[in-house]
């Protein structure tokens, strides 16, 4: 929100604004913040279709056909799955060669819903036991998502491993099926 102010401010480049986020979950006051800042934009990206369909009836009619969807990029020659990089998984955290990994990497938002996501792994374990849930990022959802993993009693089927760097993401992924 600073930079696209100073921005505008300076007046000297365009503005291009980016959209992360599902605005469905953004409080009043934030839609409203968001009115002048796609005014003054040259573009507004989102990062999915569904980011862009959240947008109010007015940031719709005001970021109109300003908006574009650009999916979050992933870059799959770094994600180049080894036999020794799923053996360092499984020996890091205990998890058994047989089973299913599956990662989810975000910010731990409300608007993200890894309280559903967690839920529905509950479910998804009481038919398959060997299957283990990674959840890389942090939020403030992180303890209220520790609270249920533990309130589940799923200590062993899911793990939060916090805030790691892209190159740290990568090599998480490398070890999921």
């Amino acid at each position: 929100f600073i930079s696209s102010i100073a921005v505008i401010a300076n007046n000297k480049t365009g503005l291009i604004k980016t959209e992360h986020s599902n605005h469905n979950y953004y409080p009043l006051y934030r839609k409203i913040l968001s009115v002048p800042i796609f005014i003054a934009a040259d573009c507004v990206v989102c990062n999915s279709d569904n980011t862009l369909a959240s947008f109010s009836s007015l940031e719709k009619l005001i970021a109109g056909k300003k908006s574009k969807v650009i999916y979050n990029g992933v870059d799959f020659q770094k994600i180049e799955r080894t036999q020794s990089g799923v053996e360092n998984i499984n020996q890091q955290y205990g998890i058994q060669k047989e089973s299913f990994k599956i990662c989810s990497s975000g910010s731990l938002k409300k608007s993200k819903n890894y309280v559903r996501l967690i839920r529905a792994f509950k479910i998804a374990t009481s038919k398959y036991k060997d299957i283990c849930l990674f959840l890389i990022g942090d939020g403030p959802k992180r303890q209220e998502i520790e609270r249920i993993v533990n309130e589940e009693g799923m200590e062993n089927n899911v793990k939060l491993l916090g805030y790691r760097s892209r190159p740290e993401v990568y090599k998480h992924l490398t070890a999921m099926d």
